[in-house]
């Protein structure tokens, strides 16, 4: 059965979001939230995500358009940024 770009980019952003949190956790506990170098690994983060989100969606379909592409990188991308905006709220309040 083919899965739909949705549950493929619903299911990588869940992951990618828990994997964000912890990875701001680490940063947090470390005293290194602040480090710019390490902000953008975690930019780095995103994009293997994302490009494991598309990978895994052609690979179980056989296919994909360029709107499935851009809906999974997009619900990836979204899912994790509610996951990091949660987070920092918590920690922050």
């Amino acid at each position: 059965m083919n899965p739909s770009a949705l549950s493929t980019g619903l299911k990588w952003g869940v992951i990618y979001g828990l994997v964000s949190v912890i990875y701001g956790l680490l940063l947090y506990v470390l005293g290194q939230s602040t480090n710019m170098a390490l902000g953008f690994a975690g930019i780095l983060i995103l994009i293997v995500f994302i490009i494991l989100g598309m990978m895994n969606h052609y690979k179980q379909s056989s296919s994909m358009t360029y709107g499935q592409g851009i809906l999974i990188g997009l619900l990836i991308g979204l899912i994790g940024g509610i996951f990091a905006a949660i987070f920092n709220y918590a920690i922050l309040h």
